[in-house]
């Protein structure tokens, strides 16, 4: 005699649930996840965060202080053409002063230089070439390769000689008087507002080499010269440093290697035939 039609169907239910995903099937996936979304965050190049909430606040009240100081400069220089002199490029120049105030893209020179080369090179594109499809790409281009040369590398230098040749009649109109006012005076006023900010916090000091003049004392590197350097370690580094730098823990790593094996070739203590320039 069969089954009833309730047994038959309670049957066929629990055959098809017998399988239970297991512990340990659990944890695979998670970990399968996990790696997954660790490889994206690589490729996309997402930052380990090595500052404090502390260092945070200081850098975003640094940066509003400052763009207010640079913004209440020109209004005193012409409190009708604020606005317009106000070039856009120095905010992120404020940016990169009071986030990342040891940086080397963030130092006095880079800031003003940039300004002064990349101004000169944005007129002088927009007074001699008519066309802007020329203009903008020449301008921004030919000021990369005079920044690198002059050893004033700054990013926010590219908008500003791309304002001189797109900013308007109102900046046209000034000719290279653009490269004074409002370039070099913005970046001026804001290398002067970081130098002040920054040197209230003992742990910030800009420009940067007022924190390096006196060398630190570092003990235990000379009592244990050979110990062998992990990640962990270069993260712990960048972290104790309490502030915005622009290096991973790898590219930290291999600096260091880099510099070792130069070391180690130059005092002739391992010579390796055919050793690659890092």
């Amino acid at each position: 005699m069969g089954l009833p039609w309730w047994a038959l169907s309670e049957s066929r239910s629990d055959t098809s649930c017998a399988w239970k995903p297991t512990r340990a099937w659990r944890s695979d996936r998670v970990r399968n996840v996990s790696g997954t979304l660790h490889a994206i965050v690589q490729y996309l190049g997402v930052p380990t965060d090595n500052t404090s909430h502390v260092e945070k606040l200081i850098s975003a009240l640094g940066a509003g202080i400052g763009i207010l100081i640079v913004y209440g400069a020109l209004c005193v220089y012409s409190i009708d053409h604020a606005s317009v002199l106000l070039v856009a490029s120095v905010a992120a120049s404020t940016v990169l002063v009071f986030a990342v105030p040891h940086g080397a893209l963030s130092q006095p020179w880079p800031v003003i230089g940039s300004y002064l080369v990349s101004g000169l090179v944005g007129v002088t594109c927009h007074r001699w070439i008519d066309h802007p499809v020329l203009a903008i790409p020449l301008a921004v281009g030919f000021a990369v390769w005079c920044m690198y040369y002059t050893r004033c590398l700054h990013p926010p230098g590219g908008a500003i000689a791309l304002v001189a040749v797109t900013g308007g009649n109102e900046i046209q109109q000034l000719g290279y008087g653009f490269v004074l006012v409002p370039a070099l005076m913005n970046a001026a006023t804001l290398v002067c507002a970081g130098f002040v900010y920054n040197y209230v916090f003992p742990w910030r000091r800009y420009p940067v080499h007022f924190l390096y003049a006196q060398p630190h004392a570092h003990p235990l590197v000379q009592q244990y010269e050979l110990l062998e350097l992990t990640h962990e370690d270069y993260q712990y580094a960048l972290k104790t440093m309490d502030s915005f730098i622009d290096i991973s823990p790898e590219d930290l790593s291999e600096l260091v290697d880099c510099a070792r094996e130069h070391a180690l070739i130059v005092s002739k203590r391992y010579i390796r035939p055919g050793v690659e320039k890092c």
